[in-house]
């Protein structure tokens, strides 16, 4: 006899059925321990240490543990979390989301995913990643060189995306490297050496 199919997103931050909560800034997520340990060893090692005896963020009898993450931005959080209970959510933040077209929404959500040890959603990040990019190529912002510095400006914060790219970054660069220059001078300089991280690319000196 087959086992009965559960939809693990039916319980997804709900109090119902919930055993642990996670705590991102001021906003909190009911979870289930069985989820979250099976995602990560970062998330199984830490709920370990929640259960133990008199360990730290324990819960009283009648209440759910906190798992605290040092993480400053909730959405991306939130986005990890749906994964884990559906892998197929992170496609359908195309529809909610217009940063979802914005390469830095998909650097950030590699960053979080790589933090905690979600491989799975680390690897589509990067290629939802490299699509944002290949879509700034065939629109309007590359023309005027803003998609650009958005990309780049990025890159700066999430230098770990960049091999992963470097081949639909090269040449969109190199294509637009004056125009990054001179007429995008404002944008580079409030950057924090966008500047200076452009000329340390291997692209440089090439357009």
């Amino acid at each position: 006899m087959a086992p009965p199919v559960i939809d693990a997103m039916e319980p997804f931050d709900r109090t119902s059925f919930s055993d642990i909560t996670v705590k991102v800034a001021d906003e909190e997520v009911k979870c289930h321990k069985i989820i979250l340990c099976n995602a990560s060893e970062y998330f199984r090692t830490k709920i370990q240490a929640i259960d133990q005896p008199g360990g730290e963020s324990q819960a009283a009898e009648d209440q759910v543990g906190v798992l605290e993450l040092d993480w400053s931005d909730p959405l991306t959080v939130s986005v990890m979390l749906d994964y884990l209970y559906d892998p197929s959510s992170y496609k359908s933040y195309e529809k909610d989301y217009t940063m979802w077209r914005l390469p830095g929404f998909h650097m950030e959500v590699h960053a979080v995913a790589e933090e905690y040890g979600i491989s799975g959603l680390a690897d589509e990040a990067l290629r939802r990643l490299e699509e944002s990019i290949e879509a700034i190529k065939t629109g309007g912002a590359a023309d005027n060189g803003e998609g650009v510095v958005s990309v780049i400006s990025c890159l700066l914060w999430h230098p770990e995306c960049y091999e992963a790219v470097a081949a639909s970054v090269e040449p969109l660069v190199n294509k637009h490297l004056f125009k990054l220059i001179s007429e995008c001078r404002d944008e580079i300089k409030d950057n924090h050496g966008l500047l200076e991280y452009i000329s340390e690319l291997p692209y440089r000196g090439c357009g």
